[in-house]
């Protein structure tokens, strides 16, 4: 980035970051902190363009695997099947513009589409919403979002609150 044909950890975290995949907790910090040390096999403290590629699939496949074991976690919690799951997916993916996440508003409207109204029910969905949504998925201060593993959770609280079928 510096016009050295290295990138550092700092270089690269600033990386993560623009593209809005920064290590959010301290345990996804010292993580990637182990994999680029391991990638650095010439102890420079920086990587060439083969080990910051190879670092950029290994932070890929990492973050991959944690969404997937939270998605199963939080269908389990749920109790929904595979099936149903997957069903829920495709609903997700039509609300999400492509941030990784969704908020009340792309809730609100997905169910329009299936002629099931919930737009007297967005202040309850933004509860929900908060309770659920790691505050890294946030659009806003005040504008809470999910990624797919814990929309699984606010639809089975919908659920059970009678707001959904």
């Amino acid at each position: 980035v510096d016009g050295s044909g290295c990138i550092s950890l700092k270089e690269f975290t600033e990386f993560l970051a623009k593209i809005g995949r920064q290590p959010s907790t301290k345990e996804h910090q010292q993580k990637l902190l182990r994999m680029f040390r391991r990638k650095d096999q010439d102890n420079t403290e920086t990587l060439d363009f083969q080990e910051f590629l190879q670092l950029l699939r290994e932070w890929a496949n990492e973050e991959a695997r944690e969404v997937r074991n939270r998605e199963l976690d939080c269908a389990e919690k749920a109790g929904y099947t595979e099936e149903e799951v997957e069903e829920f997916r495709v609903l997700f993916q039509k609300a999400n513009s492509g941030a990784g996440a969704i908020g009340a508003d792309e809730i609100i409207e997905v169910f329009r589409h299936f002629r099931v109204a919930l737009k007297q029910h967005r202040d309850y969905i933004k509860i929900l919403l908060e309770d659920f949504s790691p505050r890294q998925y946030w659009f806003g201060p005040a504008d809470p979002a999910v990624q797919f593993p814990e929309f699984l959770l606010v639809l089975k609280a919908m659920q059970d609150a009678k707001i959904v079928g």
